[in-house]
């Protein structure tokens, strides 16, 4: 299934996602899982070829190219995969001007250099701003043209990242989204950055390091509810995700596929120049869900755009 918001663009952003669940041909699966999953189809993986590219197909059109082969390879003996991908791209509000856009230094512990970044500039705006002394941190909200949905960007005001990381939930976004006010901020840094990851046995061990672990275990996995005539369970995660931030907006998209191979008021803000190690989330404000996190350390982690 896709859902899809704004499929022309008009409004400024665009979200859509699909959740696909493959099954292989050869499961008798119950018949009301088809009641549970909306979109669920079944096909031949022992032709591991042909599944993996009509796997990688839906996830590339859903992502429009952003992440064209999600999957390396397939072993025949899979019995399912259980995809998911996104896309997003969005215009700032307020966009920024090329031709203030300039090298700066991208800073490290202890304050040193790490290497030179495209620094994006907005002079003398306005913008959604609070502090928190539980993330350490400044937070500046960069929403996007007519919609619901902003780019947050958890600025700490040291050189580490290490409180935002460590107490960043929804509950401290609540709190400091609350606790925001507009002001106005005289120079607004954001690096203009591509970032690319991927992730497959480090998603695993994430996973479960959050309490999500039994489905990993072929003795204790209980997925009966797809089928009684296999012990199912999931040997394998890939992620995947691509955010690329220029002065017109954002493009974002990801996917991640679980697979079984075994069976007002107050004076203006001088400065917010995100020139060292910061925390940003793509959030849907009016659902309170976030799309996309990222985590920069240092400056080879932004790939320039050119």
């Amino acid at each position: 299934m896709m859902l899809e918001s704004d499929p022309t663009g008009v409004n400024g952003a665009r979200f859509k996602s699909s959740n696909v669940a493959y099954f292989s041909d050869q499961l008798q699966l119950d018949a009301c899982l088809k009641n549970i999953i909306t979109d669920l189809r079944q096909i031949d993986f022992t032709n591991p070829q042909a599944a993996r590219s009509l796997i990688n197909g839906e996830v590339n059109r859903t992502t429009e190219g952003r992440i064209p082969e999600l999957i390396d390879q397939l072993s025949r003996d899979t019995r399912f995969a259980l995809v998911n991908a996104v896309f997003f791209r969005g215009l700032w509000a307020k966009a920024f001007r090329p031709e203030l856009t300039r090298e700066q230094d991208f800073l490290v512990p202890p304050g040193v250099s790490d290497g030179r970044v495209q620094m994006m500039v907005a002079l003398n705006e306005t913008f959604n701003y609070g502090e928190s002394t539980v993330l350490d941190a400044r937070v500046l909200e960069l929403p996007y043209r007519n919609s619901s949905f902003s780019m947050f960007v958890f600025l700490p005001k040291t050189f580490s990242t290490a409180s935002i990381l460590d107490n960043l939930n929804s509950q401290s976004f609540s709190e400091v989204y609350s606790s925001m006010i507009f002001r106005t901020v005289n120079i607004v840094g954001l690096p203009k950055f591509k970032l690319n990851s991927k992730l497959e046995t480090e998603l695993i061990s994430t996973i479960s390091r959050m309490g999500i672990s039994d489905v990993f275990d072929p003795t204790r996995a209980d997925l009966t509810d797809f089928t009684r005539l296999a012990n199912l369970f999931i040997d394998k995660a890939i992620h995947q995700a691509t955010v690329e931030v220029t002065e017109e907006g954002t493009v974002a998209a990801a996917a991640t596929v679980f697979i079984n191979t075994r069976f007002g008021g107050p004076g203006p803000i001088q400065d917010f120049v995100v020139n060292r190690p910061f925390v940003f989330t793509i959030t849907d404000k009016a659902s309170a869900i976030t799309l996309f996190a990222g985590h920069v350390v240092r400056s080879i982690d932004l790939e320039k755009i050119v």
